[in-house]
């Protein structure tokens, strides 16, 4: 029987069980139907937590959670999974697509899409609509779609709190992708770790804020950035097939992490597509490390003007910088053998000791305002950091090598 106080209609209680709807033992049948009756139950109080019981529930129909409604299960023991043939989500937002709801808050349970049994869906697994979504700590696998989050309902306005936060999640093989957010906007992601082998793993279509996130598997690409003033902050992306982040706005900022490809021909961070007709003017890109991306740790694809990008680039051979940066700036540090790129006629190199200085002819069309150095460690492959320019003339550039060691040092400019 239910450990939880009894709970009856119009008794206030902030917590209800799941069990007195759905039973108290696992089993295969389809309980589906009744856990919307519970759901409903709660809803109809207004919003109450609904505690789901500690194993798994098949289900045919997609549990339907309401506004204010919060869903807490047992950590590694409460699941939703789909039934075989089912082609359904696992859960969805009550109106769906027609206003959605208001601050439905998921917590420390499984949702399964047993894809295997179900290979023809086309459904999310958890698909999200309305404002203040708060999922934390979910397991979301074998679906096609992941998680799927989008916002029908027009916006209240202030001081209604509208973002959603998702955070402490873990995904694993999503067939067409991992997440898919359309809204609700400035939403916030913090952990995110995903693992697939197929799709996209996360396609960003509105303005929000992703820390300290991870997808890695052989996905087409890890991160798609579709929307202005995306911001990731210490983010990973590791072993996409074609690029493991690929920006396809304007406005975008990604400080730090790591990019990463193990083998293969392999983009990094690539900005525009000119296939696609989509730009990346005014990318900021700060303190990343760029690690094995031997089909290019940086590419232009299409126009970023007025872009900033200062990258530590490791990478054995190929080009680390491809495609022309107009109207930008990249400042890349390379080791490990691979060509600068894009250089012009006008370019030169020069040895440096450590903690000397060099002046050198560099061989440029005047003073030019937009220069890219490159710095790199050759004894020892090693990235380098610490060179800069202190003074530059007509004619001349003095640089310094603020760093432990002689370093090599490439410069272009386009003039």
């Amino acid at each position: 029987m239910s450990s939880l106080p009894p709970w009856k209609p119009g008794s206030g209680s902030s917590f209800v069980d799941a069990s007195d709807w759905v039973g108290t033992s696992e089993t295969s049948a389809d309980r589906g139907p009744q856990l919307n009756r519970a759901l409903a139950a709660v809803a109809g109080e207004g919003g109450a937590t609904l505690v789901l019981p500690p194993f798994p529930l098949t289900v045919s129909e997609p549990a339907l959670p309401d506004d204010l409604t919060t869903v807490i299960g047992t950590p590694g023991a409460s699941q939703i999974v789909v039934g075989a043939g089912s082609d359904c989500a696992a859960m969805k937002s009550a109106r769906y697509g027609a206003g959605g709801t208001e601050r439905v808050s998921l917590r420390d349970f499984v949702l399964d899409g047993n894809f295997a049994q179900n290979p023809g869906t086309t459904e999310p697994l958890l698909a999200l609509d309305g404002i203040a979504p708060n999922v934390s700590g979910l397991v979301l696998r074998n679906g096609y779609l992941l998680l799927s989050s989008e916002q029908s309902r027009a916006e209240p306005g202030y001081p209604v709190s509208v973002e959603g936060h998702f955070d402490n999640l873990r995904l694993e093989n999503g067939v067409a992708g991992q997440i898919e957010y359309s809204g609700p906007t400035d939403s916030r992601f913090d952990r995110i770790e995903s693992w697939t082998n197929s799709g996209q793993s996360f396609r960003i279509k509105k303005v929000s804020y992703w820390r300290g996130c991870h997808p890695y598997g052989n996905a087409e690409n890890h991160w798609v950035l579709e929307a202005g003033q995306i911001e990731c902050i210490g983010c990973q992306g590791e072993g996409a097939s074609k690029a493991q982040v690929l920006i396809l706005s304007p406005s975008t900022i990604w400080r730090g992490g790591r990019i990463f490809s193990p083998s293969g021909e392999k983009l990094g961070i690539q900005l525009g597509s000119s296939a696609l007709g989509k730009l990346a003017n005014g990318t900021v890109i700060g303190g990343v490390v760029i690690t094995g991306c031997t089909g290019g740790s940086l590419k232009y694809d299409n126009s970023a003007s007025n872009s900033l990008v200062k990258a530590w680039i490791e990478q054995a051979s190929g080009t680390a910088v491809v495609g022309e940066h107009v109207g930008g700036q990249v400042y890349p540090v390379v080791s490990g053998g691979a060509a600068v790129g894009p250089q012009t006629e006008n370019h030169g190199q020069v040895t440096i000791a450590a903690g000397a200085t060099a002046v050198v002819e560099h061989g440029l069309l005047g003073a030019p305002s937009q220069y890219q150095l490159a710095a790199q460690r050759e004894s020892t492959g090693l990235t380098t950091v610490g060179v800069y320019v202190i003074k530059r003339t007509a004619t001349q550039l003095e640089i310094r090598n603020n760093s432990s060691a002689e370093v090599n040092v490439n410069w272009w400019a386009k003039v």
